[in-house]
C-alpha cells in the first residue's frame, strides 16, 4: 500500500520520497476530523472514508506528546504548511465570489478588504462570511483574523 499525504501540494509519499516521515490517520471523531480537514483545506474529503493520512511535516513540535514525535496530542491539528508552494495551494476548487459585496459587507459599507486576503483565508476552509466577519472584527488585520478563526476551531 502506498502512503500519500492528503495535504495538497505535499510531495511526501512512501514511493516518491526517500524521506522517512510518520503518518497520522485523520481522526474518526467527527469534530476532530472536521478540524483537520478544514486546517488542511480538504473539506472535500469530509464525507469520504477516514483512511486518509497527514504526514508528520504538517505538525508543530508542541502538537506531540513526546520529543520523539511518535504520538500526537488529542488536540493536535495540522498547521504547518510552510513547505508547500503557493502554486500548489491554489489547486483547491473553491467557489469564490469576485467582489466583497453581499450581505456581509452591507453592514459596514465604509470597510473594504483586499480580495487576496479574503481568498487566502477561504483557502483554509472558512466561508466567505466567516472570513469577512473576522476581518471586520480586527479592522482588516489578516493575521489576527486567521488566529481568531483557528481559535474558534480549537474552542479557545
Amino acid at each position: 500500500m502506498v502512503f500519500v499525504c492528503m495535504v495538497r501540494g505535499c510531495k511526501n509519499s512512501s514511493k516518491l520520497t526517500m524521506k522517512k516521515c510518520k503518518r497520522f490517520r485523520i481522526p474518526s471523531d467527527e469534530s476532530r476530523r472536521r478540524n483537520w480537514l478544514k486546517s488542511c483545506n480538504r473539506l472535500d474529503l469530509l464525507e469520504k472514508s477516514s483512511s486518509y493520512h497527514v504526514c508528520s511535516d504538517h505538525f508543530e513540535v508542541q502538537m506531540y506528546k513526546t520529543p520523539e514525535r511518535k504520538k500526537l496530542l488529542p488536540t493536535a491539528v495540522p498547521t504547518d504548511f510552510s513547505m508547500i508552494s503557493k502554486e500548489d495551494t491554489l489547486k483547491p476548487r473553491l467557489k469564490q465570489k469576485k467582489s466583497v459585496s453581499g450581505s456581509c459587507s452591507s453592514n459596514s459599507s465604509s470597510q473594504s478588504f483586499e480580495e487576496a486576503d479574503i481568498t487566502e483565508l477561504m483557502k483554509l476552509g472558512y466561508s466567505r462570511e466567516e472570513v469577512i466577519q473576522e476581518l471586520k472584527r480586527f479592522n482588516g488585520n489578516k493575521n489576527q483574523a486567521m488566529a481568531s478563526l483557528f481559535a474558534k476551531i480549537l474552542k479557545f
